[in-house]
């Protein structure tokens, strides 16, 4: 599957950030919505023993940049979480995979 960059086009970020003052941040390169954050709980049901390092690439059905890294804690607990920018994507109408239903897709395989 051929991926497709999502990067804006120097025309694009213009007009993207064209009705915003100037804050003194990198331009924005992606166009809102395409980035993931994956909480405490997401990266342990993904497996990371550790988290990444900030500009790293990943692969998840697309090519992702790892932007930020945190981790907190308070007198109870420790928090870990993590932004993901999508910079290459691509979609498939149906990949032949077996489809699920919507108790499923909401709480998962009940099997034993």
């Amino acid at each position: 599957m051929e991926l497709t960059s999502m990067k804006m086009s120097a025309s694009e970020q213009k007009e993207y950030t064209q009705p915003t003052m100037a804050t003194g941040q990198e331009a924005q390169l992606y166009p809102w919505g395409l980035r993931v954050i994956l909480d405490d709980d997401a990266i342990g049901k993904l497996g990371l023993p550790a988290l990444p390092a900030v500009g790293q690439t990943m692969m998840l059905h697309a090519l992702v940049e790892v932007v930020r890294v945190s981790v907190s804690e308070n007198q109870d607990e420790k928090r870990r979480d993590m932004a993901l920018q999508i910079t290459a994507m691509a979609l498939q109408a149906d990949a032949g995979e077996k489809k699920m239903d919507a108790e499923t897709a909401l709480y998962g395989s009940h099997e034993a």
